[in-house]
């Protein structure tokens, strides 16, 4: 009885799934065309499946490039850029902020990405909010 025990809880652990493959991803990000996005984030939105469903993957946009960790499959991709809204403070002091790209790079995002072996290399380019 022990024996059959132990065999069947290490058949479980050993073939229980570790999550999503994971991969180191980076890229560039360009405004309008031409010069680097000088600060943002970037965030992979895992499409879902009808056997996955994962939550996102985020990281930072410093002079027009990010390096992250992403998990494998495909990917809504939804970029954002602050700047100060002029004299304008929240209740701690601090300045308030407004994205300043186009609604098709984040809430109505039309970028796309497939993160995979061989493709963890990406290239955006984002514009100005009319």
């Amino acid at each position: 009885m022990k024996r059959t025990t132990l065999a069947l809880s290490l058949a479980l652990f050993l073939g229980c799934d570790s999550g999503p493959r994971m991969h180191e991803v980076s890229g560039t990000v360009t405004l309008n065309g031409a010069q680097p996005l000088p600060d943002g984030e970037i965030l992979f939105e895992h499409v879902p499946t009808p056997t996955e469903s994962y939550g996102p993957d985020h990281g930072r946009i410093k002079d027009g490039r990010f390096r992250l960790r992403v998990k494998e499959g495909n990917h809504l991709i939804r970029i954002t850029a602050d700047q100060p809204i002029l004299d304008t403070k929240n209740m701690y002091g601090e300045p308030l902020t407004k994205n300043y790209l186009a609604t098709r790079y984040n809430q109505e995002t039309t970028l796309t990405a497939d993160v995979g072996v061989g493709k963890t290399t990406f290239t955006f380019n984002v514009e100005s909010a009319p």
